[in-house]
């Protein structure tokens, strides 16, 4: 019985696993990574030649910075992202206009979730010591 019950916990969350991806991209998003690790970037030039495949609409470009904020122990999930049409590609991540301009123009801007900032206190236009061990 009992290894029943482990052998079915172990297939649901190997299931979870598979299915993580997809649900995280959305099912007309197509995420792409280098082979080697999500840290190694893809070569820029491959943004020309994905958008040149049938059935690309947008191509946006990211890539994680390992972000901490005061200490390297307090981690923050970072990425750094080509802000020209990132928003389009994430329809998920709404922000008024003038919020969203304000990111546009300012190539040191960030996007932060209102969890996040609010369990830092951070406000709204604030410059935010983040740094990165990459």
């Amino acid at each position: 019985m009992i290894f029943a019950f482990l052998l079915f916990g172990v297939l649901l969350a190997m299931r979870q696993v598979f299915t993580l991806g997809a649900n995280l991209a959305g099912a007309d998003r197509l995420v792409t990574m280098s082979a080697i690790s999500l840290v190694n970037s893809l070569p820029i030039s491959y943004g020309e030649q994905i958008s040149g495949v049938k059935g690309v609409q947008e191509v946006a470009g990211e890539a994680w910075v390992g972000g901490y904020f005061q200490y390297p122990r307090k981690p923050i999930f970072a990425m750094a992202v080509q802000a020209k049409n990132y928003l389009d590609i994430h329809a998920e991540y709404l922000l008024p206009a003038a919020q969203k301009q304000a990111w546009f123009a300012d190539k040191r801007g960030v996007i932060v979730d209102a969890s996040l900032a609010k369990q830092y206190g951070w406000r709204l236009g604030q410059q935010l010591p983040l740094r990165s061990n990459i």
